[in-house]
Parts: structure tokens; C-alpha cells; sequence
């Protein structure tokens, strides 16, 4: 989720629960939350870590935000990040459940880092591929495909 400042929203036309397009160094999704209603600086946009490191920023630079769509993904496919622990057990229906019940609404697109839960803790995954292409966002019915 993302939060904008609620002035600047009234300014440029955002609305809680648009889908944005937050741009850094590259491009990644959010859904707008409730507006920020306090402080003076009304060109700051709030996301949380995950959404920093997808979109290749840091706190204090400027990213580009913009409306955009997102279809619902039909099927997913997520790759363990080779340089995390070994799992020697995963349960895949869990982990799904977890990430829609912990990140939604959510959006993401091909190359973003996710986090699925593994014994009551997150592991990443990078997302390799989705159907349909572009920014999706993720349901119970969305199929979700593991590579380890």
C-alpha cells in the first residue's frame, strides 16, 4: 500500500484504492490507502520497504506516481531467492493464503520481490512470470507456481 499526502491527492486527481504506478529506478505497483492528513511537506508518498526495493529507490528520493491498471492474475510463478535458507519443507496452499491474507490488495509485476510465509516467517521470491503480463493483482483464485 501506498499513501499520499491527502492535498496532493485532491490536487492531481488520486482517490484511495487507485492502483498507482510508483517509479524509481524502475517501475512497481501499490494500491493507494488512506490519505496522510498531517504534516507540511504534501509531496511525500509513503510506501512500506518491499515497495522501495522493487521500485530501486531509497527514502528521501524522488519517484514519478501515476494511475494505471492491474488485471487480476490468473496464475503466478515465484522463485526462491538463491541466496536465502534452505527450506526443507513448504507448504505452497499456505504460503498463498498468507500473501493474499498479508499483502491485499496487493500489485506487483514480473521481477518485484515478494514474501511468502514459511513456518511463521517470510521468506523472499522473486515473481518470474504472471498471466496475464503487466501489473497484476493477486486473489485467492490466482494459481501459484513455485520454483525452488
Amino acid at each position: 500500500m501506498a499513501r499520499l499526502h491527502e492535498k496532493f491527492m485532491g490536487e492531481y486527481g488520486f482517490k484511495e484504492g487507485d492502483v498507482v504506478r510508483i517509479r524509481g529506478m524502475r517501475p512497481t505497483g501499490a494500491v493507494l490507502g488512506p490519505p496522510v492528513k498531517s504534516g507540511s511537506d504534501t509531496r511525500i508518498i509513503e510506501i512500506d520497504g518491499r515497495i522501495r526495493h522493487n521500485a530501486k529507490t531509497s527514502l528521501g528520493e524522488e519517484v514519478t506516481v501515476a494511475v494505471t491498471t492491474a488485471q487480476i492474475a490468473r496464475e503466478m510463478e515465484v522463485m526462491r531467492d538463491p541466496e536465502s535458507e534452505p527450506l526443507d519443507w513448504f507448504d505452497a496452499t499456505k504460503a498463498k493464503e498468507d500473501f493474499i491474507r498479508l499483502k491485499s490488495p496487493n500489485v506487483i509485476r514480473v521481477g518485484d520481490l515478494v514474501f511468502l510465509s514459511v513456518r511463521k516467517r517470510a521468506h523472499p521470491f522473486r515473481v518470474m512470470e504472471t498471466d496475464p503480463e503487466g501489473f497484476v493483482q493477486i486473489t485467492h483464485a490466482t494459481g501459484l507456481r513455485i520454483v525452488y
